[in-house]
């Protein structure tokens, strides 16, 4: 299964984050494989709200994966739920207070469908990859806008 996680701390209020987080549209300004995010249902940081999430792949065709908004703890946990006809998965946000802060623990968690799980190795290594550098990423947008 492959995963991905991060811990990172934010000079922001917590509710800030939790907001920012919450909505995924915000994505596109953090994450670098993200190209389009369309919130196709609900309210963001409520149960149930869905996105439409746009992942670049190089030179092929763009994924769009299905992101619903499962378990909401307000300003101290989010947990999407994700959905694609090759796999399934889960990204988790935790927020605590810390230093005057806040302290963000992200996991990410996959697992491949039918005969996709013959790529788990190979993704295992691309979800690690792209989760580098994310944490920071995340802060620089937060603090510095």
């Amino acid at each position: 299964m492959p995963t991905a996680s991060f811990s990172v701390q934010i000079a922001r209020p917590r509710s800030e984050v939790f907001a920012f987080l919450a909505d995924l549209r915000n994505a596109t300004s953090w994450m670098s494989i993200v190209d389009t995010v369309e919130l196709v249902g609900g309210t963001p940081g409520e149960v149930g709200a869905r996105f439409l999430v746009t992942n670049e792949r190089g030179i092929l065709d763009d994924i769009v994966v299905d992101y619903a908004t499962a378990e909401v703890e307000a300003d101290a946990s989010l947990r999407f739920e994700v959905k694609h006809p090759k796999l399934t998965g889960a990204d988790t946000y935790r927020l605590s207070d810390r230093d005057g802060g806040t302290f963000v623990e992200y996991d990410s968690d996959f697992t491949y469908t039918g005969l996709n799980k013959l790529s788990t190795p190979i993704g295992a290594l691309a979800v690690k990859a792209l989760a580098r550098g994310m944490d920071e990423d995340l802060r620089e947008r937060l603090e510095n806008g």
